[in-house]
């Protein structure tokens, strides 16, 4: 247990350090609903926080057939907190419930599995695994490999702790937890998923695909687990709902059976003509009296597009990285504006990959992880998954307007006709040409639709070496595709990200103050020629024994005003400027964060 973690002062920064994320009382309340059935259910809640979810079971247990209204005659209930000034505020609400719980301060990896609950409900800690490093991973690895699951060092904190949590549970136990949607698909879960099926009797799954957690952007999924140690089981239940309030209507879900327990569990994997299943009546029936479920209802034509049509391609070996949560990438302080904040963590994840493969020119895999990431920017500002070229799932490049009918089609044609985009270059191309007013130019990041034409174009470059060679012909080149695309698309945010290693600064220091001045002229000075936004990143990497190290991005090497804070600032209000407030709604409301109550026209239904 670190000293920030078990201090009892507590922030924001620091909560966020230790991955916790505070669970909305709606979503307590449903989770506890489902799990607690019995006045003699033991009940334990793991990072407990504030009780949350140990509220609301007392409130569940309180609604029971049979339960004594007195105070302190509810059911035995536990919780294991890291931070002993939130264990100490769930041990007062919880008196004043009128509950004598137990809250033990410490570490839930180094709790010692009892077998004895019938129940364990709450919210993992998440901690992205490049924070989740030394002991702590070490004790989380240890854990799960206890219950035969083995987690590669790709695996988030919330991975070993839904494991470590089922050893609490008693043959035929309930376990109802908040976890992130990357439960569903990333590839490190893979193992997490097929202990799931393994070991329990039933295993639903409600996705919430409105944002739960201020400032995290990844979709939050209640992972409801039923019949403990009498698995298998031999399908999931996969129900979606946009946020807490819809968990109040009897959800219609899909089930699905993989061909591999450890299988991706996405919607639109599901096999053609998978059954239907029931809604929460007749669930109720099956599991116990008054769990009450609420989801938007989807019909067999209208699962979403959530993976992608199969294969491999350059951007393949960045798909799982692009797969973990989005965060909010606007911050502020106290009594500061609103700034943009990159994450830089992630673009030296995706260097990383080339560089420590040797491949930086091989099929332009380092320029590929440059144009993912900032794509991966652009969705982290809001904009949509399917109108941001490339893709996070192939076909990378595929026009918004057929992923919304694909969308619509029956499973079958859906799997059929993605498959057939994926070889139809004229439909599904590799890479994205724009004519402009002079020449058709590759575009490395786009975001288009027929409708309104391009709305943002950023060309990307990189420059590892031979760094004053190459500026001149650089900077002609890069001009002259400024005048040609913003001839053609004036009101287009047209962008220019350019990235060098940082060795520039030491082995030819005058071709960097070149590169910074070459930057600084490229933008439009009003005279329509010049691009909406430059940037100048350095990256760097050291080189031990062969072996290079992580690829770390270096923004505080280049001056502010040219900084990749700046440049997505522009480009984004570039967007917003030239578009009624009815498109991107999404991106306004990030950038503004507040709610917009405007009906947004980019909407699919």
């Amino acid at each position: 247990m670190t000293a920030a973690a078990s201090t009892a002062v507590d922030t924001a920064e620091l909560r966020k350090t230790r991955g916790a994320f505070f669970t909305p009382e709606p979503i307590a309340r449903y989770v506890a609903e489902w799990a607690v059935r019995s006045m003699g259910d033991r009940v334990l809640e793991p990072s407990c926080g504030e009780a949350a979810f140990l509220l609301a079971a007392v409130d569940r247990l309180a609604q029971l057939p049979g339960a004594d209204p007195a105070p302190g005659t509810v059911g035995a209930l536990d919780g294991v907190e890291l931070h002993s000034g939130s264990a100490a505020a769930a041990e007062r609400v919880l008196r004043r419930a009128g509950v004598h719980a137990r809250v033990a301060v410490g570490d839930f990896f180094l709790v010692e599995p009892t077998g004895s609950y019938d129940v364990v409900i709450g919210n993992p800690p998440y901690v992205r695994y490049q924070d989740f490093t030394g002991e702590a991973r070490t004790r989380s690895r240890a854990v799960a490999l206890r219950a035969g699951v083995s987690l590669t060092n790709l695996a988030s904190s919330w991975a070993a702790f839904r494991v470590h949590s089922a050893l609490f549970l008693k043959p035929g136990g309930r376990m109802g937890l908040v976890l992130p949607g990357e439960l569903l698909s990333v590839n490190y879960a893979a193992e997490v998923r097929a202990f799931l099926l393994r070991e329990f009797a039933r295993v639903d799954l409600v996705v919430l695909t409105e944002r739960v957690f201020p400032g995290v952007l990844e979709e939050v999924v209640l992972l409801l687990a039923d019949g403990y140690r009498h698995g298998p089981a031999s399908h999931a239940e996969i129900v979606e709902a946009r946020n807490a309030a819809d968990l109040a209507t009897a959800p219609v879900g899909r089930a699905w059976r993989p061909g591999r327990t450890q299988d991706k569990w996405t919607p639109s994997l599901l096999p053609a003509g998978a059954p239907r299943v029931a809604n929460r009546r007749a669930r109720a029936a099956h599991c116990a009296a008054g769990c009450s479920r609420r989801h938007r209802r989807r019909t067999e034509d209208e699962r979403p597009l959530m993976a992608s049509s199969g294969g491999k391609d350059s951007f393949t070996p960045y798909d799982e990285l692009l797969a973990a949560p989005l965060t909010d990438p606007w911050t502020h302080g106290t009594g500061e504006p609103l700034r943009y904040v990159p994450d830089y963590d992630l673009l030296g994840r995706l260097l990383t990959i080339p560089v420590a493969a040797d491949a930086m020119s091989e099929s332009g895999s380092f320029a590929n992880g440059i144009d993912a990431w900032i794509a991966q920017e652009l969705r982290r500002a809001g904009f949509g998954a399917d109108e941001v070229w490339p893709r996070p799932t192939r076909p990378r490049v595929l026009p918004r307007d057929l992923a919304v009918l694909l969308d619509k089609l029956p499973t079958t044609q859906r799997t059929d006709l993605a498959r057939r985009f994926t070889n139809m270059a004229a439909v599904a191309p590799v890479d994205a040409r724009v004519l402009g007013r002079a020449y058709e130019k590759q575009v490395d990041v786009v975001i288009a639709r027929w409708d309104r034409g391009p709305e943002v174009l950023i060309s990307t470059k990189a420059q590892l070496s031979s760094f004053g060679k190459n500026l001149p012909n650089r900077f002609e080149e890069s001009y002259g595709d400024a005048g040609n695309l913003c001839g053609r698309y004036p009101l287009a945010a047209v962008g220019y990200f350019f990235v060098q290693r940082a060795t520039i600064r030491t082995t030819e220091p005058d071709a960097f103050e070149r590169s910074v001045d070459m930057i600084r002229k490229l933008r439009n000075i009003g005279d329509s020629n010049g691009y909406t936004a430059t940037s100048l990143l350095l990256v760097d990497w050291e080189l031990t024994g062969g072996q290079a190290s992580v690829v770390r991005a270096r923004p505080d090497l280049v001056p502010d005003d040219i900084a990749p804070p700046q440049f997505f600032t522009a480009m984004i209000d570039r967007v917003l400027a030239t578009t009624p407030v009815t498109f991107h709604v999404a991106v306004r409301e990030r950038r503004e964060q507040r709610r917009i109550a405007v009906i947004d026209e980019d909407s699919e239904e």
